[in-house]
């Protein structure tokens, strides 16, 4: 496993070929949790449903998405139910991913090239798991987790 700077863009193998892939669907999961899945064709009307070569996001953190300084949808958006919700993230034409930065606490901000922006903040759970991830091709997976991030295969026990 390869620990990498605490808040850096990430620095894996690879990782530059996640701007160039197609389009992304957000997903909302259980509890709440949402998902960014690029690398599929913006036509493709059972993305979400079949494995994308990238997928990036959170099992806990509380998010939000913005189209410009509009709040369009958010982990805390009480308006809608949860089938709403997913209705309504599902129906976004987000684009494909333009960059992925950092404040000086770690929430992390994620633009596409649509003009959204996809935010997770920093919120550790208490087993001090990771708080965003990205799944990556060839069973990868970087965490980011209270002391930065991790790197390491997706379909193993790491072993710390």
């Amino acid at each position: 496993m390869k620990e990498l700077n605490v808040w850096r863009p990430v620095e894996l193998d690879g990782i530059d070929s996640l701007f160039a892939m197609g389009h992304c669907k957000l997903i909302l999961g259980d509890y709440d949790a949402l998902s960014i899945h690029c690398g599929m064709s913006p036509e493709d009307i059972s993305f979400g449903e079949i494995g994308s070569p990238y997928i990036l996001g959170s099992y806990t953190s509380i998010w939000r998405v913005l189209s410009g300084p509009e709040l369009v949808a958010g982990s805390k958006y009480l308006d809608l139910t949860r089938s709403q919700m997913f209705e309504k993230l599902r129906a976004l034409k987000v684009g494909m991913l333009n960059s992925i930065g950092f404040n000086s606490i770690g929430d992390v901000r994620i633009k596409t090239t649509n003009n959204f922006a996809i935010e997770f903040f920093r919120t550790l759970p208490p087993d001090g798991d990771e708080f965003f991830h990205i799944f990556m091709p060839g069973n990868t997976v970087a965490i980011l987790a209270d002391r930065g991030w991790k790197v390491g295969p997706s379909d193993t026990p790491w072993g710390d």
